[in-house]
């Protein structure tokens, strides 16, 4: 693993990880009229709250956006394919998938 460190980093991560993480319960909740012990009841007492601190927005007074008028035109794009290869060789396969959904291993 640490031969490996600089070109798979999330495996290090993953490791550390694994040996950090403790497992303690929530503690206790209470409020002013009741004690919450079990999850379930933790989960109504939590969810009390947060209905309580934020409020529903009416969406009809939400003010319009201004329409832009935009002078120029992207009309001439050129794309080559070197840059093309370029970029895909410079990914690093350790990320996360982008928007397309395909993973950098696979595009590399």
């Amino acid at each position: 693993m640490a031969k490996n460190i600089k070109q798979n980093p999330k495996l290090f991560w993953k490791y550390v990880n694994q040996k950090s993480k403790t497992r303690e319960s929530i503690p206790e909740l209470n409020d002013d009229t009741k004690v919450a012990t079990t999850d379930q009841e933790k989960t109504e007492l939590l969810n009390e709250f947060f209905i309580s601190t934020f409020t529903k927005e009416k969406v009809e007074n939400i003010p319009e956006a201004k329409k832009r008028n935009f002078k120029s035109v992207l009309d001439n794009i050129n794309i080559k394919g070197e840059d093309i290869c370029k970029r895909l060789k410079n990914l690093n396969p350790n990320k996360s998938m982008g928007p397309d959904g395909i993973h950098p291993r696979i595009l590399k």
